[in-house]
């Protein structure tokens, strides 16, 4: 005996088989494929915080590597905003404790990553912050909207659609 799917007015939309699986779906509702399922049976997930780095750009600011990798443990998920993990903002004082350098050195090279669009400097009420840049680096897989939006039109959105040295080797160009 055959079963179908009707709809409100009890027109048929489909046919159910012997072999299918009907499911009701509810709002919210999430079909996870048998292909994502054996990729989590497959992959275990290191519980250690990764950052993902656009190595051209690094190449290129290879006169601030040494300060933007200090950074790079202090960029904010999604809002790449320089933080502690207590949420607190990174000052020009910590800034110049994480950079071993005094606080003149440090104003210097903070003047100098944002004539880079390394970082952007911000003011909230009466304290500065600092965003990266997530097209030289960031964490997470997304970023927001502000946060691409503020840096859309900087140099380094094109340097990190070239491919990397890397890339090329293996395509064998």
């Amino acid at each position: 005996m055959a079963k179908y799917i009707v709809n409100d007015n009890g027109e048929v939309i489909d046919v159910i088989h012997d072999n299918d699986i009907f499911v009701k779906m509810n709002n919210g509702d999430k079909i996870v494929r048998k292909t994502s399922i054996d990729y989590f049976k497959d992959t275990k997930e290191i519980k250690k915080r990764f950052i993902k780095v656009n190595d051209k750009a690094i190449n290129l600011l290879n006169k601030y590597g040494k300060y933007i990798c200090l950074l790079l443990k202090y960029v904010g998920y999604m809002d790449g905003v320089l933080r502690f993990n207590n949420g607190i903002y990174l000052t020009n004082q910590n800034i110049s404790k994480i950079f071993e350098v005094n606080n003149r050195n440090t104003i210097k090279i903070l003047n100098d990553l944002i004539k880079e669009d390394v970082i952007h400097k911000h003011k909230e009420k009466n304290k500065n912050y600092y965003t990266f840049n997530p097209w030289i680096a960031s964490k997470g897989k997304r970023v927001s909207v502000d946060l691409y939006n503020e840096f859309k039109m900087t140099e380094w959105v094109n340097v990190s659609q070239e491919p990397s040295d890397y890339e090329t080797v293996i395509e064998g160009k």
